[in-house]
């Protein structure tokens, strides 16, 4: 049996909003008899749909949920992860332990393994109790790695003050005329702010929450406005960089061992007005220039030894842009288990089978949270109803990859039971992944869908344009 742990980023790198329905992603993880970590119980309809698709039987998993801690089940507070009652609780009910796999490299993942004398079944513990997982995460200390290890990234710096990201922004701006500010911590483009003098650049694929224009001398002006924002108050250093015009966003993934560093999956990450919409898999099957597929495993591979040889073991995402020359450029690297790995290894490779012919490819959307679904059991009743429900027979359809999240309850921006920025409050989209045989299939997929479930929503601002 594994333990896995469905958690998330520590609160204490940054703090998110409400996370209980979005790690849930780990049940696609689980094997018969494995015991399962969750900051609430599993949405009951979203366990069986898993199970049912997977062949796992949801009798046999062991489902353990830590006290409510400081954030009421909303998010898994780490440090009651080394509960005394709780280690009780999932000691009494192991057996023969294979693995600990959590989704974020967690000190108190390392200490809970500890704690159940597991620590040589938790890969690279002695690097994550020590606080691997933030270094191997930051934006910033990627660069100083990619640096050394000689692989391509746009030109830029990281800063440690206001004085030094002016600096490093006017030399920039100097040379393209567009910046990238980019969090130390953050995902999905909501810590990158894309900044500019003159016309605006082209910068849909490019995921960035802020889009700001500079007039002259506005430079040192705009960092004593952002830089709390940018440093998380000081916390962290900023990244500065140049924006990689009219580019397309990749990723390569890789799993870390002891021995090697085995390249798992490619893909794509498609932006709309700089929001990430959907990403594909796999990469093999999207027309990519094989000379760009060639540099960006080979590149990233050279990448992944290097957190290799620093003590991070599992799975890790590298996140780069090809420019129209085919030049391949890093962005960041993802030493977690990325939001990708489900949709690659479960749902495309073992589920869909997209390398069986005739070949498949599978995208996640990110659809909008206002969709009248009725929840999942109405979502899955209606998918099939117009035809857009998986069917394994054409292996062609509609997955739901997590579950559909209960309404909040606290006011805009402002869940409840966690007292934070307004900013950092996050919209729980609905992830769909669509398995399909051309792009146009795909599209009619994803219309109907939009189509039906706007169709259904009470805010009035859902209704797509068709």
């Amino acid at each position: 049996m594994r333990i896995l742990i469905g958690n998330h980023i520590d609160d204490s790198i940054r703090l998110k909003s409400d996370m209980a329905s979005a790690v849930q992603r780990i049940l696609w993880f689980a094997a018969d008899g494995d015991l399962v970590v969750l900051p609430a119980p599993p949405d009951e309809d979203f366990l069986h749909y898993v199970t049912a698709l997977t062949g796992v039987d949801a009798a046999t998993l062991r489902i353990h949920v830590p006290p409510p801690g400081r954030f009421e089940h909303r998010l898994l507070d780490p440090r009651t992860l080394t509960d005394p009652g709780f280690v009780r609780a999932v000691a009494a009910d192991l057996d023969e332990v294979s693995e600990v796999f959590a989704l974020w490299p967690s000190p108190q993942v390392a200490r809970l393994a500890s704690e159940l004398g597991l620590s040589h079944r938790l890969p690279g513990a002695a690097f994550t109790r020590q606080g691997g997982g933030e270094l191997a995460n930051s934006k910033a200390h990627f660069r100083a790695l990619a640096a050394g290890a000689g692989v391509a990234t746009a030109p830029g710096a990281v800063c440690h003050t206001a004085e030094e990201a002016a600096q490093a922004m006017t030399g920039l701006l100097a040379r393209t005329g567009a910046v990238v500010v980019k969090q130390a911590h953050n995902g999905s483009g909501n810590g990158n702010e894309i900044v500019f003098a003159g016309d605006a650049p082209a910068s849909g694929h490019v995921g960035a929450r802020h889009l700001r224009r500079l007039g002259p001398g506005a430079v040192e002006r705009y960092w004593s406005e952002r830089w709390a924002w940018a440093s998380a108050e000081g916390r962290f250093p900023v990244v500065v960089e140049c924006l990689v015009p009219d580019a397309e966003s990749l990723f390569t993934e890789y799993l870390v061992s002891d021995d090697a560093v085995l390249p798992t999956e490619c893909g794509v990450l498609s932006y709309v007005g700089r929001r990430l919409d959907h990403q594909s898999v796999p990469l093999r099957h999207l027309g990519v220039d094989p000379a760009v597929l060639e540099s960006l495993v080979t590149q990233g591979a050279r990448l992944a030894q290097v957190y290799r040889a620093i003590g991070y073991r599992g799975f890790m995402s590298a996140d780069a842009v090809a420019d129209q020359a085919g030049v391949v450029r890093f962005t960041e690297m993802n030493a977690h288990v990325s939001g990708s790995v489900h949709i690659y290894d479960v749902i495309a490779n073992r589920i869909v089978g997209v390398s069986a012919q005739p070949r498949r490819t599978v995208a996640e959307y990110a659809a909008p949270a206002c969709w009248g679904t009725g929840g999942m059991r109405g979502f899955l009743a209606t998918a099939q109803a117009i035809g857009c429900h998986y069917d394994p027979a054409r292996r062609i359809g509609a997955i739901l990859s997590a579950p559909i999240p209960a309404p909040r309850d606290g006011g805009p921006g402002e869940p409840a039971g966690l007292t934070q920025p307004a900013e950092l409050a996050e919209l729980a989209e609905i992830m769909v992944c669509l398995a399909y045989d051309t792009e146009e299939t795909r599209d009619k997929l994803y219309e109907r869908l939009d189509r039906e479930f706007a169709a259904q929503s009470a805010d009035p601002s859902c209704r797509p344009p068709y």
